[in-house]
């Protein structure tokens, strides 16, 4: 996982990473312009909007082989299906790397087309091109817009919206997550957490919500943690943040469902992503030791959980937080 610091802190950004290189083919989305840059994106981008890639889709037949890199593991499916969420536009922010690849990944194999966003160009890109390498036939683009702009944030939903006629599904996961001690923690760094966890997602679910009202009909998933209901011992505006993730999730499922409009988050536990594997081994076997199942998860599984609640499949659910830990608990 790419780290960006913070003075006094531990600070690592979730939403940014780098995959396996590629060309990403720029679309007429892309050669209009979204003009300025924002801070921590490369200024030299001529865009916040990547092309439409047509990125490889599943088809139903055949079988997936084992995904170790990102953790998909192993599943075989023997003649055809329908897919789950054919022809849906989603946007998955955080999409490059860890969990959310693994959301936009699972999203375009049950043929979906997928916004994917990222903190800049270059990661918006690299994702792209790793995601046309493995599935050809798949449709998704990539964006960078800054996701504490609002402005930036609604220009890019607008955009989407306007490109495809709707907006059906937005997967808010995008954050970050630190471990600086409450004694040095600055109100800089607190509010630099809120700014993406919170704020983030609520400019995303405002830029999408005006779309799915349009459509009557719409779902709207949320990322939150294990943290969110036990707490950590160092870090504490991430636990802050991803209750309030989860409130933001109950209050606008209430408001939204009259609308046609699901709201639910999923709360992952202890998930095999680049930043858990950088933790050595004799810190990560206790935290193995605790969990019931006897394992860490994969970045596959939870986006499972993410494409069940996506589908019709969960037609009657909203205002849930599910949990995706493996029993584990602080």
């Amino acid at each position: 996982m790419r780290a960006r610091s913070v003075p006094g802190s531990d600070i690592i950004e979730e939403r940014s990473g780098a995959l396996p290189v590629g060309e990403a083919r720029r679309s007429s989305c892309v050669r209009e312009g979204m003009k300025g840059g924002h801070r921590g994106h490369d200024t030299k981008s001529p865009d916040p909007l990547v092309s439409s890639h047509p990125v490889g889709g599943w088809n139903g037949r055949g079988s997936v082989s084992p995904d170790t890199q990102n953790g998909i593991g192993t599943y075989r499916r023997k003649g055809k299906r329908a897919m789950k969420l054919k022809d849906q536009i989603a946007v998955v922010t955080g999409g490059s790397r860890g969990i959310g690849y693994a959301v936009v990944r699972a999203f375009l194999k049950e043929g979906a087309e997928v916004v994917l966003c990222a903190s800049r160009s270059e990661t918006a890109e690299r994702a792209v091109s790793q995601l046309k390498a493995e599935l050809p036939e798949a449709r998704v683009w990539g964006i960078w817009p800054s996701l504490e702009d609002p402005e930036q944030v609604r220009t890019a939903f607008d955009r989407i919206g306007a490109e495809h006629g709707r907006i059906d599904i937005l997967v808010n996961n995008a954050g970050v997550s630190e471990s600086t001690p409450f004694g040095a923690y600055t109100g800089a760094l607190f509010d630099r957490v809120m700014d993406l966890n919170v704020k983030g997602m609520f400019h995303c679910a405002r830029g999408a919500v005006p779309w799915m009202e349009r459509q009557g009909r719409g779902v709207i998933l949320n990322t939150s943690s294990m943290v969110s209901f036990y707490g950590q011992p160092a870090g504490v505006a991430y636990p802050v943040s991803k209750f309030a993730v989860n409130g933001f999730t109950l209050s606008l499922a209430r408001e939204l469902a009259p609308k046609g409009i699901r709201v639910n988050a999923v709360a992952p536990g202890i998930i095999e992503t680049d930043m858990l594997r950088a933790v050595p081994r004799e810190v990560l076997a206790p935290l193995e030791a605790q969990i019931p199942l006897g394992r860490v998860g994969q970045p596959g599984e939870v986006a499972e959980a993410f494409v069940f609640l996506a589908s019709e499949q969960a037609s009657y659910i909203t205002g849930v937080v599910l949990r995706v830990d493996g029993l584990a608990r602080a």
